[in-house]
């Protein structure tokens, strides 16, 4: 019977039993972990049943909350303990703001890819005694652009934060 508590070190206890954050469930698969605990949000093995112990974070108001990644990543199995907690809690709205964060995360970073060309193209230019103009104002557009994206993640990742304040911790699998 080993465990893994969320401080990383490997017990003897029981499930169920891993500490503060001690939030435990089940994933049935067919074939074995590593019986020598985990690193990261990779499941120990017990008895033949998979055990996460380090799904959830506190929040910034220091609630404790599903990671986004775990819910991501275990969305049928989420909406399963939704659904055996007898909550009417839906992922749907959290789905959509983390498809569009994921989005703007993109765009952004495609942009100052963009802007950072243009800056080593002007740079160039100058060098060369070019008028460079053009692409100082393209520049410029872009910065104004990623401002407005930035303000967009802003807004999103708050909601993204209400909506997984809105889901319940799921219950132990014994339960």
């Amino acid at each position: 019977m080993r465990t893994v508590a969320d401080d990383g070190n490997s017990t003897s206890e029981p499930a169920g039993k891993t500490g503060s954050v001690g939030l435990v469930i089940g994933l049935k698969v067919g074939r074995k972990a590593n019986s020598g605990g985990t690193a990261g949000n990779r499941p120990s093995c017990y008895e033949g049943r998979f055990y996460f112990s380090r799904f959830n974070y506190k929040g910034k108001d220091g609630v404790t909350m599903l990671d986004a990644k775990f819910i991501r990543a275990n969305v049928e199995l989420v909406q399963e303990g939704i659904a055996n907690k007898g909550e009417k809690a839906s992922l749907d709205r959290f789905l959509q703001l983390d498809e569009r964060r994921r989005q703007i995360l993109v765009e952004v970073e495609q942009l100052k890819n963009r802007r950072n060309i243009a800056s080593q193209e002007v740079a160039r230019m100058k060098k060369n005694k070019e008028d460079a103009s053009a692409i100082i104002e393209e520049t410029r557009e872009i910065a104004q652009r990623i401002k407005e994206l930035d303000n967009e993640l802003r807004a999103t990742e708050e909601g993204l934060q209400q909506e997984l304040l809105t889901i319940p911790n799921l219950p132990h699998a014994s339960v």
